[in-house]
């Protein structure tokens, strides 16, 4: 993507066995209280 020029609104991701449905809410709404839609464009977050 980032070689084509292209745009995205953001990518989250992590090891899906590593975390239990209820860790990934509050990881995401972490995210949420932390970074602006702005400050999310283009960037990845691993959790």
């Amino acid at each position: 993507m980032a070689q084509d020029g292209e745009t995205h609104a953001g990518i989250v991701f992590g090891i899906q066995q590593d975390h239990t449905i209820g860790d990934w809410v509050k990881k995401l709404e972490i995210l949420c209280f932390v970074y602006t839609a702005a400050e999310m464009e283009n960037h990845v977050e691993y959790l």
